[in-house]
């Protein structure tokens, strides 16, 4: 048994609010195992959306040119399926997310502009609060004096901000909005600006 998340903002937590009115932590820590539709549960519906999204990035990674691969297009592919993975898989912690930060700070090429800055500064606070309220959450005073919430100020204002209603869906929203931005910018049609120009044929 697993829950639909391990303290990352997924779109589970949204989901387990919007379908059953579940509140607080209790939306992270939903059963997977639990209905989500009639007999589809949440893990299975995971499962499902994981694998329909990372044969989506195969299939685009089959139909780039080799030379857009060769000069790095891949990499845009390669993060969506990350992030694809991670937002949509059950059972995902914290701590995961961490793990396509680095992809994402290497875009810079291919998003630029508000979408880069957006989807950076989205992903590495949503992440940073998971992570500090995670822990937060079971820290004791008596073995963490120093950092536990009923001794340290901040550990408690992270705790509150990891636990508030308000701010799961805004940072829920947030890591969705990041995934879709980035869906569409690496799997949109290129602009005619953006096609590489070809070097004209030197005439003998």
């Amino acid at each position: 048994m697993t829950t639909v998340s391990q303290g990352a903002y997924s779109i589970w937590p949204l989901l387990t609010y919007l379908s059953h009115g579940v509140t607080g932590l209790q939306r992270v820590y939903t059963q997977s195992a639990n209905s989500l539709v009639g007999p589809l549960s949440y893990q299975h519906a995971g499962q499902l959306l994981t694998g329909l999204a990372l044969l989506l990035v195969m299939a685009a990674l089959l139909v780039r040119s080799r030379r857009s691969l060769d000069s790095g297009g891949y990499l845009p592919l390669v993060t969506l399926g990350m992030t694809a993975f991670l937002m949509l898989l059950t059972g995902i912690v914290s701590t995961h997310f961490l793990l396509a930060l680095p992809l994402f700070v290497l875009l810079w090429r291919w998003t630029r502009g508000p979408a880069y800055w957006f989807i950076v500064i989205a992903w590495s606070v949503t992440t940073f609060v998971t992570m500090y309220g995670d822990m937060g959450v079971i820290l004791s005073a008596h073995d963490y004096p120093l950092l536990a919430p009923a001794n340290n100020p901040v550990t408690k204002f992270f705790v509150q901000l990891y636990t508030s209603d308000r701010f799961i869906n805004v940072g829920t929203v947030a890591t969705i909005c990041a995934l879709a931005w980035l869906a569409w910018l690496t799997l949109r049609p290129p602009h005619p600006a953006e096609q590489p120009i070809s070097k004209p044929a030197v005439s003998q």
